[in-house]
């Protein structure tokens, strides 16, 4: 018997592009109306922070491990940003979801073709 968690990457990434390319075609923009982003401010970065925050991350203990959900509603945004801010970083990168395709937030498009791969948990 097949569930939610039985569908495979490759699966999802053909629902998405499917999804984008039937989007893409009802869109009105222009290629004219592309602008590129100006992304100097980057450059002048001298320090940032990647952060791959998934349905794997957990603390560092064995003993510790807890079900996806409990872990991203042990997640602190607000301690997240305080150590970042305390490193001197200058810009993010955040990674929520990889591997496993679990999103640790609500997203009403991933539901309709992922379901069971979000997570309904309010972050503190």
């Amino acid at each position: 018997m097949r569930t939610a968690y039985d569908f495979t990457r490759r699966r999802l990434l053909r629902a998405i592009g499917a999804s984008a390319l039937i989007a893409a075609s009802n869109s009105t923009a222009s290629s004219a109306e592309y602008q590129q982003a100006d992304t100097n401010w980057f450059a002048a970065c001298s320090f940032g922070i990647s952060t791959h925050w998934t349905a794997h991350s957990q603390p560092v203990g064995a003993d510790d491990w807890v079900p996806f959900e409990e872990a991203v509603a042990r997640f602190s945004p607000k301690k997240y940003v305080d150590q970042i801010a305390g490193a001197g970083a200058q810009y993010v990168i955040f990674t929520s979801t990889h591997a496993l395709q679990m999103l640790p937030a609500p997203c009403a498009a991933i539901d309709r073709i992922a379901p069971q791969r979000t997570n309904t948990t309010t972050l503190s």
